[in-house]
């Protein structure tokens, strides 16, 4: 299946000035494919607009708690405040995630926690978050890359771990040079696959490992997550919109500045799809025998040899066709059951 991007006005984003878009230039916004976009607009929003009623009728009738704080700067948006959890509390839930995927991924992690390739500070309520940096060309101590994590002390903090020791894992089977800015910018959206397939997976076998009270928790978060997702995938179609207008206007001219400026500022980021793909993946690989399991982790967090020019991060295109998606139709019933299995109600207290 080969993806287009002929949806949009232009190919790449509108950076400084309508002058400087250059095929040189690193991209700063994830254009999502035209084949996803309409899987999403044929599949997901359908369910997503049930699922958004019947979160603002839950949260109405107080059935659910708020899912969400006011964002401010270096906050995490997502809020749910109880119960609570210790560092060493999200390390082990995280480990335990990883033991039951593949040994040698937990040992890595053990690996990483312990030469201390994963920092962490504490941060307030609401500020649970991490970012996963490549080492770059002098690896020490054999760290492919590092996690700097704010934790605040909620179910957000395993559940974010696991998301960014995702892309730990991928820069640690991958040790070969990194790729061009411009090329790493157009794999971006693979790249959230692989971590969101550890947030599923945490998600999922948590669930059947923790008291009633974490797992409502985790329910909560899932859901909040999903809701998330949601709303990205809306300001991708406003962006879309905007986009669009701009084929009516000189791009040069201060409308079609104008127009592609606040296209762009609308414009959201890789994770909503990747969150909904992430999900597919993990449900498909709970079905899979152990030998399929093997196959799909190496095709999922490919090694150097195997693909030196990105960095270890496969195209989107190869990890849908994990989950047999060769056309349109098997997209779009990927999609409609990662968003059915991800809009469900939460347990109750």
């Amino acid at each position: 299946m080969k993806f287009t991007f002929e949806k949009y006005a232009i190919p790449y984003p509108f950076l400084d000035s309508p002058t400087t878009v250059d095929d040189d230039l690193e991209s700063s916004v994830i254009f999502m494919p035209d084949q996803i976009l309409d899987a999403v607009e044929q599949t997901v929003r359908p369910l997503a607009t049930r699922f958004k009623n019947a979160s603002a009728e839950n949260a109405a009738q107080e059935s659910t708690p708020s899912l969400f704080q006011d964002a401010a700067p270096g906050k995490n948006a997502v809020m749910i405040e109880e119960p609570q959890f210790d560092w060493p509390t999200s390390v082990a839930m995280t480990r335990r995630t990883l033991e039951n995927i593949n040994p040698g991924m937990a040992r890595r992690f053990d690996d990483a926690i312990q030469k201390g390739w994963i920092s962490k500070r504490d941060g307030v309520p609401g500020e649970s978050s991490g970012t996963c940096t490549r080492a770059g060309a002098v690896v020490k101590d054999d760290c492919p890359a590092t996690i700097s994590f704010c934790r605040d002390g909620t179910i957000s903090d395993p559940v974010y771990l696991a998301h960014e020791v995702g892309h730990l894992m991928a820069y640690d089977a991958n040790r070969g040079p990194p790729c061009a800015k411009r090329q790493a910018q157009s794999l971006r959206s693979a790249q959230e696959v692989q971590a969101f397939f550890l947030q599923h997976a945490i998600y999922d076998l948590e669930s059947r490992a923790q008291s009633p009270d974490v797992v409502r928790a985790i329910a909560l978060h899932r859901r909040a997550e999903t809701l998330s997702a949601i709303m990205q995938l809306e300001k991708e179609f406003d962006a879309l919109d905007l986009s669009k207008n701009v084929r009516k206007a000189d791009r040069l001219t201060e409308t079609g500045f104008a127009l592609l400026e606040d296209a762009y500022e609308l414009h959201s980021d890789e994770h909503g799809a990747a969150y909904f793909i992430g999900c597919g993946l993990w449900n498909l690989y709970k079905t899979m025998s152990t030998g399929e399991r093997v196959k799909f982790l190496s095709t999922l967090y490919p090694a150097s040899d195997r693909n030196p020019a990105t960095e270890g991060i496969p195209p989107l295109e190869t990890l849908l066709a994990l989950a047999g998606v060769r056309n349109e139709d098997d997209l779009n019933n990927f999609l409609k059951k990662a968003g059915s299995a991800l809009m469900q109600p939460v347990p109750g207290p």
